[in-house]
């Protein structure tokens, strides 16, 4: 705020406050959310947010996890259905063997899953995995690609 001093007709100094103008809010300085999967285009924050919280009251020893195929990977086979509720106490190596069985993947090639760009230990619990990596809407978003490791 800035003051101005002035003076009347009668040598009286009078002050008066002028307003500066408030700081606009840019719409880049808004943090938006990063949309990374198809669940979340086509589902709202708020849809999504409503659903897992649901999930988690009716299911509190399971952990509601979104999987994708990694966009890059045309050739891998696509899964029939991206929502899973999974136990908490199984490895990540389990999970991965059910996924790795619904793609009919063949052996001699490796299946990677990622969350939050990082490449997940098999040996990593669910829960240890949701409670560093669960998006805000309560799910955890996974996607998963292949490498050829035998010829």
């Amino acid at each position: 705020m800035t003051t101005i001093a002035s003076e009347n007709n009668e040598n009286e100094i009078t002050l008066q406050a002028e307003k500066e103008p408030l700081e606009e809010i840019k719409n880049e300085d808004i943090e938006e959310e990063v949309i990374k999967y198809e669940y979340q285009k086509k589902y709202t924050f708020d849809e999504r947010l409503e659903e897992a919280s649901n999930i988690l009251k009716k299911y509190p020893n399971r952990v509601p996890i979104i999987v994708e195929k990694f966009s890059e990977d045309d050739d891998l086979e696509d899964l029939d259905k991206h929502k899973y509720l999974v136990p908490m106490d199984i490895s990540m190596g389990k999970f991965m063997y059910v996924i790795r069985n619904k793609i009919n993947l063949k052996p001699e090639i490796a299946l990677f899953f990622h969350v939050n760009d990082t490449m997940l230990s098999a040996t990593s619990l669910i829960s240890d995995v949701y409670g560093k990596h669960k998006h805000s809407d309560n799910f955890l978003y996974c996607s998963f690609s292949k490498e050829r490791v035998f010829g």
